[in-house]
């Protein structure tokens, strides 16, 4: 199974997801984290720990919170980093004025062998633009095959052979 949380526009609260994912034979979870300041950080964190054997999938990145979802990335096996809607809100992509923070994250994660691993290819289409993402991420060398591999493993992992 396959599940997507959007708290914020659901009103999810932590312990309803919580005891959803118990009940389910849940193998991969999507979850929108851009509920900040009612869902903190540490509560994405408490979802990837308590369900080791669940992948995470991080929509967004957290947005404004992002260095707080590259640690949860970083020190999680069963977690990616999605960075749609991030991407070109905060300006890594697109024209508009860039947040230094999220841009840096977000190179950090394309420069870094380990993190790129862990990255999946999102771009909130259509409201937010999937040429202008895909273009950038290519600027990357061989990122976009490394995002194709990503993918390909993450299904893999979850029993679908590709």
């Amino acid at each position: 199974t396959i599940l997507k949380y959007h708290p914020r526009r659901e009103k999810y609260t932590l312990s309803e997801v919580i005891e959803d994912l118990k009940t389910r034979k849940c193998k991969l979870c999507i979850i929108d984290t851009l509920y900040s300041p009612i869902w903190q950080p540490i509560d994405y964190h408490q979802l990837v720990v308590n369900f080791p054997n669940i992948f995470f999938i991080l929509a967004h990145m957290g947005g404004y919170d992002i260095l707080d979802f590259l640690k949860i990335l970083e020190f999680n096996k069963n977690v990616y980093a999605d960075f749609s809607l991030t991407q070109e809100y905060f300006g890594w992509c697109g024209d508009k004025t860039p947040l230094k923070v999220v841009v840096d994250v977000i190179d950090y994660c394309l420069n870094n062998a380990k993190l790129r691993k862990k990255v999946l290819f999102g771009s909130d289409s259509p409201f937010y633009s999937q040429e202008l993402a895909l273009n950038k991420y290519c600027t990357y060398t061989n990122v976009c095959e490394v995002l194709q591999l990503n993918y390909i493993e993450l299904m893999n992992n979850l029993g679908f052979k590709v």
